[in-house]
């Protein structure tokens, strides 16, 4: 199967019908572009906190655990490096990190400190018992981390630093205020398709269609993700320099979209083939504005994108469709993933 999608958006032809159905591709997916990606872990981590999650809890169910210690963050495994024991199932704010199956002991960054019982051993302790370590890097209270990252996070996220400069991210609260998650069935990337375009707004969103100028639509493409914006309505005198609201989404399944309110973040977590679980994070700024704008109805906005979403789903395995085009003007961004995901498969699917 050619997954290869073409460059000039005026002639390209989108992934094909079998890219979301096929379990093998599905699977390749988990580990060639969800693994090694960085991901936002919406954790609030105390000092003196050591705290175990899950990388993509239901695809990547990788256990981690991510720590503060004298104001310096460290994220390393949470399987200890004799037995694979997990070692932390709940928040530990001891100075250490100690393995309840045989007692080994880590330090609150990962490396090793001791081992009971083990005279006699050659070479120990050594470097491979400290606790392998993921890469972090943090914008103000966000938390992001990699277990092999392709690129820098700089170069990850240089759109959000280029286009939006003027945003203070320290501002935000330590940890979000709202937090609400959505089952959507279908896959995981049928939803980042769905977000990538505003083509949809008006068939599918009467309340956002009316606090945006639909005409000002306008989506710039990055090497590692897209920022859609438009003006917002005459109507509505909160805005950010004019604009409604900006949506940032990183490549593969981040999406930050900043409102004069504050940030509402979409994190895009695969659970099966058909089915996702979308999780929204809100780090509220200015409260008084929260119920207006682009992004005064953000629940009813996802239940309206959910329904055509899952309408794709069941429309995708169809036997007679096959590639669907791009509109230039409007899916930009969509071909920008699908070019992504395609040099993820390319060439041994």
């Amino acid at each position: 199967m050619d997954f290869i999608i073409d460059s000039n958006i005026c002639t390209a032809s989108t992934l094909p019908g079998r890219f979301y159905t096929d379990p093998h591709v599905y699977n390749t997916l988990l580990e060639r572009t969800l693994a090694p990606s960085w991901q936002l872990l919406p954790l609030d981590v105390k000092e003196g906190q050591s705290i175990p999650t899950t990388l993509l809890p239901g695809s990547v169910d990788e256990p981690i655990i991510i720590s503060r210690d004298q104001g310096n963050y460290h994220c390393f495994s949470n399987v200890c490096t004799h037995r694979a024991a997990i070692l932390l199932t709940e928040t530990c704010e001891d100075r250490s990190i100690r393995c309840r199956y045989h007692g080994r002991r880590f330090k609150k960054d990962g490396t090793f400190l001791s081992m009971p019982n083990f005279t006699g051993a050659c070479d120990f302790p050594s470097e491979r018992e400290n606790l392998p370590k993921l890469t972090h890097a943090n914008l103000g209270p966000l938390q992001f981390v990699s277990l092999e990252p392709k690129i820098s996070f700089q170069e990850w996220a240089a759109p959000l630093f280029s286009e939006l400069s003027s945003f203070d991210w320290s501002k935000l609260p330590s940890a979000p205020q709202r937090n609400i998650s959505y089952t959507v069935n279908a896959h995981w990337a049928l939803y980042c398709d769905n977000y990538l375009e505003g083509l949809h707004v008006p068939f599918v969103h009467p309340s956002l269609n009316r606090a945006i100028r639909l005409g000002s639509y306008e989506t710039k493409v990055f090497p590692w993700g897209t920022l859609q914006t438009a003006e917002s309505s005459p109507r509505d005198r909160e805005h950010i320099g004019g604009k409604a609201a900006y949506y940032f989404w990183l490549y593969p399944n981040l999406m930050l979209n900043i409102y004069p309110w504050g940030l509402s973040v979409n994190r895009v977590l695969p659970l099966s083939i058909r089915k996702t679980r979308v999780e929204f994070h809100e780090y509220i700024i200015n409260e008084d504005l929260r119920d207006h704008g682009a992004g005064g109805d953000l629940d009813t906005v996802e239940m309206e994108d959910e329904e055509v979403v899952e309408l794709v789903q069941k429309g995708i395995g169809s036997r007679l469709y096959k590639r669907g085009r791009f509109s230039p003007q409007h899916e930009k961004g969509v071909h920008a993933f699908h070019q992504l995901l395609a040099d993820d498969l390319t060439p041994t699917i």
